[in-house]
């Protein structure tokens, strides 16, 4: 059976079957809820990394306004609207870009 090219922006429900969707939802909601991708979605909602998070990425810039703020945690707004748009997340909308590879590899 040859396998399918896709050349389009697809659902990841339109490409998998049922068992296979619920499998895929499930392992994105692990991973959305793990204290790492809750804090670096929270830096990203609230604009600014942290010192650490900075550090772990970026050569030391001194003049960095990270350092000049002295922002060592991300605020409760932005971690509680984190996991609000994560709770909310509609895994259906989400879209799978495969244009021109293969999905099934042999």
């Amino acid at each position: 059976m040859s396998a399918p090219l896709l050349t389009d922006v697809v659902s990841h429900a339109d490409i998998l079957d049922a068992a296979h969707v619920r499998t895929f939802d499930q392992a994105l909601d692990n991973l959305l809820s793990t204290a790492c991708a809750e804090s670096a979605f929270s830096q990203l909602l609230e604009g600014l990394p942290t010192e650490a998070s900075l550090r772990q990425s970026f050569w030391y810039l001194k003049s960095h306004p990270v350092y000049q703020l002295h922002h060592a945690e991300v605020s409760d707004s932005a971690r509680t609207k984190s996991k609000e748009l994560r709770s909310t997340f509609n895994k259906s909308r989400l879209v799978l870009d495969f244009t021109g590879e293969y999905l099934y590899h042999s």
